[in-house]
């Protein structure tokens, strides 16, 4: 038999999130990030302080978005995936599972 357990998400007072966005169990969304419309953000996440998720956004489960970090909208990245301080990911691009972007990065 297969438990699930369902873990709140902590969310700062001053984090800025879309009424129309869909926040996962577990997720962690810090001081000062900003969640744009439509996104959709899966389990057990990271938004870490400052970073910038735009609009139509789809972020699997077990990411982290390192502070300062801004994903354009419509983008996609992939379960188990790092994006490092400071990175920009470029509007409807594709983040395959499991990646690791280095800090300061423009994927484009």
């Amino acid at each position: 038999m297969k438990l699930k357990i369902n873990f709140e998400n902590v969310i700062s007072k001053t984090a800025i999130i879309s009424k129309s966005s869909i926040i996962g169990n577990g997720t962690h969304i810090l001081n000062k990030s900003i969640i744009g419309p439509d996104t959709k953000i899966g389990e057990n996440c990271i938004i870490n302080t400052g970073a910038i998720i735009e609009h139509d956004t789809e972020i699997g489960n077990n990411c982290h978005i390192a502070p300062g970090a801004v994903v354009l909208g419509g983008a996609y990245i992939g379960p188990n995936t790092f994006i490092g301080s400071n990175s920009t990911i470029v509007q409807k691009t594709k983040i395959d599972d499991n990646s690791f972007i280095k800090a300061g990065k423009v994927i484009k």
